[in-house]
């Protein structure tokens, strides 16, 4: 990563193989890519939005944008809507997630809440700290 590769290209047909003038240099660079969340969650054991947890916003070809835009070192703190922590995780390098209850073991309220995720991006070179921050709805 963050490397420039240089490759020769040769012309193959029936008169045989030819190289070519040209040098293709490509560079490849380490994606930098961001994470989203959602602004509501529903955490009735039905399987769907169960969780409140971070997805990288990656939109590309790629088939496993998980493993493409590699971040790690998570921290997530969700608050209520009065600034008290309510629940914290490290996840070092899985996805933080919150499953609505407080560390206590308590099913929160529905209602407006508030969280911060720390994490590492470029974790091959040049590593760099993100943060994140917003609220969301818990139902």
């Amino acid at each position: 990563l963050n490397q420039v590769y240089a490759y020769d290209v040769e012309i193959d047909f029936e008169c045989g193989i030819i190289p070519s003038r040209n040098t293709v240099l490509i560079s490849l660079v380490e994606c930098e890519c961001g994470l989203d969340m959602p602004n509501i969650f529903t955490p009735d054991g039905n399987e769907i939005n169960d969780f409140f947890k971070p997805f990288n916003n990656f939109d590309g070809e790629f088939v496993d944008a998980e493993s493409l835009c590699k971040s790690t070192n998570f921290q997530m703190e969700i608050f209520n809507q009065w600034g008290k922590n309510i629940y914290s995780v490290n996840s070092n390098d899985e996805m933080p997630y919150w499953d609505g209850y407080n560390a206590n073991g308590k099913k929160m309220n529905s209602g407006v809440y508030f969280y911060r995720i720390t994490y590492q991006v470029n974790v091959y070179s040049l590593p760099e700290m993100k943060e994140i921050t917003g609220y969301f709805y818990l139902y």
